[in-house]
């Protein structure tokens, strides 16, 4: 689960959308329940897929609220 996870999380710093999801849904596939921080991650890589980010994207996110 961890080396899908973290295989998944490289493939999101790289922008390759798909690749990511189908990782990030294979570690949480293994692992029996969603986590939260992979939740995040495959909304993320599902929005960028449809809509990419600018070419300047950097993968960092900053909360805007508790």
């Amino acid at each position: 689960m961890v080396r899908s996870y973290e295989a998944g999380l490289a493939a999101y710093e790289n922008r390759s959308w798909s690749e990511a999801i189908k990782l990030l849904e294979s570690a949480t596939a293994s692992r029996g329940a969603v986590d939260r921080p992979s939740e995040i991650l495959l909304e993320r890589c599902r929005m960028y897929l449809a809509d990419p980010p600018p070419d300047d994207w950097t993968p960092i996110s900053v909360r805007e609220s508790k």
